[in-house]
């Protein structure tokens, strides 16, 4: 007649008594001190897990858990003397020369190469005279009170001129503008030098319009009493 044992694989002995333990893996009786405890890698170093298990159930600690430990960093040499990639390495720039506008002396770029790092080419905001406005169709000179001359146009109701901290200039007006696509407006008496001269403009709405300077405008209001716009005109 078979028979199972109770004590699971634990010995029982009358004249050394030892505890049992429950291997916590297999569920089967062992002897405590048979019992060990499980170790695993734990960054650098093996650390007790106090999982006790039996021999059987024992396992090898995963290297996989190792922390990987690098070598120190090769000594730098000193003059390495490499090849220059500044040019390579910027994100946007200028690639030719840049010309003067010859009524506002006011430089104007050539091409502009703006692109993300992700080779991402992006369209430039238009600035100065756009592309086939010939100067013999300005309008001659005006004067104002203060003895600068400007090229004479149709005032535009102005009642807000809005700067962000970027080259662009956002322009509100009181009534319907009729301003289009690259219309060439004169700037004079803002609240910032670099946002006078003459530019090309982009409707967002009947009402306002944007335009973009040669540098970055400091935020706030442009609006100032001697403040004037005016759309140039061609004759």
């Amino acid at each position: 007649m078979g028979w199972a044992s109770r004590s699971g694989r634990a010995r029982t002995s009358s004249r050394s008594p030892q505890a049992f333990g429950v291997c916590q893996r297999c569920g089967i009786w062992y002897n405590r001190v048979d019992l060990r405890n499980q170790y695993a890698w734990r960054g650098a170093a093996l650390l007790p897990t106090w999982i006790f298990v039996c021999d059987r159930c024992m396992d090898v600690p995963q290297e996989q858990d190792r922390a990987i430990i690098l070598s120190a960093d090769p000594i730098p040499v000193q003059l390495a003397l490499p090849e220059m990639f500044d040019d390579k390495d910027q994100v946007m720039g200028l690639t030719d020369g840049s010309t003067v506008d010859p009524i506002t002396n006011i430089p104007i770029p050539g091409k502009t190469a703006m692109g993300t790092t992700d080779g991402v080419v992006m369209s430039p905001t238009p600035i100065g005279r756009p592309p086939g406005y010939a100067l013999q169709t300005v309008m001659p000179l005006a004067m104002d009170d203060e003895g600068v001359s400007m090229p004479a146009g149709i005032p535009i109701p102005v009642t807000s001129m809005m700067a962000d901290g970027s080259p662009l200039v956002r322009v509100t007006c009181s009534s319907p503008h009729n301003l289009a696509l690259n219309s060439q407006i004169a700037v004079q008496g803002s609240g910032d030098p670099h946002a006078d001269g003459m530019f090309s403009v982009t409707p967002t709405t009947a009402t306002a319009f944007t335009y973009g300077c040669y540098d970055p405008i400091p935020a706030g209001s442009l609006l100032e009493p001697a403040t004037m716009l005016t759309l140039v005109v061609s004759v």
